[in-house]
């Protein structure tokens, strides 16, 4: 007799389902209902899973779609998948590894970080919540890349960075290097003022898929801008890093303390 996989999903946890209309991919829906499972307790430690056929059998879902599942879920260290033994609980599940702080990530080349271009684009204008007071160049170009940490999403990433200044960059640079410290180096650029507006949000369904993240978890939003002495917006960036792989640290120098702003939202 099959056996199923019902004990799986917590009574607390009532109708948890993989949902076909709900525009997460689908290996994502399985892996955060498992993951509840096992953190909730549902799932013991040491405990033997049912085998990719009878969960794709439960889901309703592809076997190469468990498969991704469990992969994920094995890199965050929740799983062992292995021939002939089938897949289990851990016995003790490791925490998340702890990413490279937010500051290195900004503003040096971070080699354990590693870097995916989803996409460049040339632009003609930008988003205004980007912008905000800032003067716009005439054209920008646009990239979307997501980093990476020890093969885990750590963070989507989206940079308009003024077209003539993109164009002194190094070719193919963009895909080894972080941006902002390539355009602080130029000489033409000059001397620039960062802004930085840190705030926490949920995961939507986009960075959800993104991000392998549960929909709805913690994540945080970073908007960055590098205005030259005209007032111009030279380095624009939105990010949204995940909660559990995110740190920030600073070192404020006595003289601006009374210079920092903090508001209801948690930003400075």
């Amino acid at each position: 007799m099959q056996r199923s996989p019902h004990f799986l999903i917590p009574a607390e946890a009532g109708n948890l389902s993989v949902d076909q209309t709900q525009g997460v991919s689908l290996y994502i829906q399985v892996a955060n209902i498992l993951r509840y499972a096992i953190l909730s307790g549902a799932i013991a430690p040491g405990s033997r899973l049912p085998t990719v056929v009878e969960l794709g059998d439960h889901f309703k879902v592809a076997r190469i779609t468990i498969r991704e599942a469990i992969r994920v879920l094995a890199e965050e260290g929740l799983l062992v998948s292995s021939r002939g033994r089938g897949i289990h609980v851990l016995q003790h599940p490791s925490q998340s590894k702890p990413a490279p702080q937010i500051a290195d990530a900004m503003d040096a080349d971070v080699s354990s970080v590693e870097i995916v271009i989803l996409a460049v684009d040339d632009l003609t204008t930008v988003p205004a919540d980007m912008l905000k007071e800032a003067i716009a160049f005439p054209t920008y170009k646009g990239i979307t890349k997501i980093h990476k940490f020890e093969g885990r999403p750590l963070g989507l990433i989206r940079i308009c960075v003024a077209d003539s200044i993109y164009r002194r960059l190094p070719k193919g640079a963009i895909e080894k290097k972080k941006v902002l410290p390539m355009v602080r180096a130029l000489p033409a650029v000059g001397a620039l003022e960062l802004k930085l507006i840190i705030t926490v949000e949920p995961a939507d369904v986009v960075l959800a898929d993104h991000l392998r993240c549960p929909l709805g978890a913690p994540v945080a939003r970073v908007l960055r801008r590098a205005i030259d002495t005209k007032g111009r917006g030279v380095y624009l960036a939105l990010s949204w890093y995940r909660g559990d792989m995110f740190s920030f640290a600073a070192t404020i120098p006595n003289e601006l303390l009374p210079h920092l702003s903090t508001g209801i939202d948690g930003t400075l």
